[in-house]
């Protein structure tokens, strides 16, 4: 069975951006996004698992209900941008009990993490998955982490993830995305990422990651490797990031820091932190995917005609569209000869 997204179920996968992880026993989450102190473009998991000790995890699955309930109450009596919420399960059997716990605050839910997902537990999620979708308008999505121990072994590693994807492929409308847990597979490897690297730097797990991709990659959306570093004195947590961003645009142009008085029409504007410059269709896909994935917002500039940029710069992601100028004529319908035009091509052209 193959499964090819259809664009509304792509668009879905993709708009899951950047994920933040929060133990579900952190009390202040539902006000913070009530007063939006997360901004309005990311999705937000309620973690269960490993940042829960088993001590307080009958604890943590309260608070979680508590942080969902007032979410949904407050969404009576104010507007707020309220993200795709998933809980990262510890269990498969803790799907259906969390669930009755929650009572009608379940609506809020986007749908479950499935963390170490591997050929032991699958089936068990797969069917407490199943049974909870019966009879429900929207199902509840969910997203499997690839991270379990036994990826590691080479000899078994191929024939291991097609049968993960053959279980996955008998209920691949509820699959929203891939996940890969390389922070888990470092320390497996007892290894760790500096601030410095790409994870394709550890050639262990870029192997992984390959033959991740190359099984899943066609047929379902594949999430990239959580960014672990936070925001420093020294900016080191972003020119970590760009590495790690420029490394998954191969042979594509990507310049930091880029003046972008030399991309206006008025020849003003300070340096942007990234501009990508793809030539092809799908030079600009993988500019595009590849911010929804890392949750960075892109700006789409063409040729720059009547724009202003402070001479502080724009400290973001800019992609440049003026290489895109195909223009020539395709072949003929019944309608009549069409004429494909790149979003780069100048109006003169015309």
């Amino acid at each position: 069975m193959m499964h090819i997204l259809t664009q509304p179920a792509a668009k879905l996968a993709c708009s899951v951006g950047p994920l933040l992880y929060t133990p579900a026993n952190h009390k202040g989450i539902a006000s913070s996004i009530c007063t939006e102190r997360f901004g309005t473009s990311f999705s937000l998991a309620l973690c269960l698992e490993d940042t829960i000790n088993e001590r307080y995890l009958a604890e943590a699955e309260q608070q979680a209900c508590q942080t969902l309930q007032a979410l949904e109450k407050a969404q009576r009596q104010s507007d707020f941008f309220l993200p795709k919420l998933f809980i990262r399960l510890r269990e498969p059997a803790q799907l259906e009990r969390f669930l009755q716990k929650l009572g009608s605050a379940a609506q809020l839910l986007t749908g479950f993490i499935f963390p170490k997902f591997s050929l032991e537990n699958g089936e068990a999620y797969l069917h407490a998955l199943e049974r909870v979708n019966q009879n429900r308008p929207q199902p509840f999505y969910m997203m499997p982490v690839l991270e379990d121990p036994s990826l590691l072994a080479l000899s078994q590693r191929q024939r291991q993830l097609e049968q993960l994807k053959a279980m996955l492929d008998d209920i691949s409308p509820q699959v929203l995305n891939i996940r890969v847990g390389c922070s888990d597979l470092c320390h497996l490897f007892a290894t760790r990422r500096c601030v410095e690297q790409t994870i394709y730097e550890i050639l262990p797990i870029a192997n992984i990651l390959s033959d991740i991709l190359t099984v899943f990659q066609a047929d379902y959306v594949v999430s990239a490797p959580v960014w672990e570093y936070y925001q420093d004195s020294h900016d080191l947590w972003k020119q970590g990031l760009e590495r790690e961003l420029g490394k998954k645009l191969p042979n594509r142009e990507l310049r930091r820091n880029e003046p972008m008085s030399k991309h206006t029409s008025f020849r003003v504007g300070g340096p942007a932190a990234l501009m990508a410059f793809p030539k092809t269709n799908d030079e600009a896909m993988d500019a595009i995917c590849m911010a929804v994935r890392q949750g960075v917002r892109p700006f789409f500039l063409g040729n720059g005609s009547n724009l202003l940029v402070s001479d502080k710069g724009y400290d973001g992601y800019v992609i440049k569209t003026g290489g895109l100028d195909r223009l020539e004529w395709a072949d003929v319908t019944r309608s009549g000869r069409k004429l494909v035009v790149g979003s780069g091509v100048l109006l003169s052209r015309l």
